[in-house]
């Protein structure tokens, strides 16, 4: 579904005048949101869990539209206030 959108693994996306560094994970044939979800987060586990030590949690969305930007932001900011006290 990616190529189709036009995206490629490893590709910077560049959203509200903000870039972000994105990996994306395929699978070959859809195994559903529970082994997607499994997925993404063993690969953070695997090679993102040094870079990112700091972190108070892990936020997951998809592609279709459902999720906001600006809810994604929000929900950042309440993460950050109860675990990190209001940074």
């Amino acid at each position: 579904r990616c190529k189709e959108m036009g995206v490629e693994p490893g590709q910077i996306l560049k959203l509200e005048d903000r870039q972000f560094e994105v990996t994306i994970l395929n699978h070959v044939v859809n195994l559903g949101k529970g082994r997607a979800l499994k997925n993404g987060i063993n690969y953070y586990l695997a090679h993102l869990k040094d870079k990112y030590q700091g972190c108070c949690g892990l936020i997951t969305v998809d592609s279709d539209g459902q999720h906001l930007i600006k809810d994604v932001q929000q929900l950042k900011q309440r993460l950050e206030k109860t675990y990190l006290g209001g940074v």
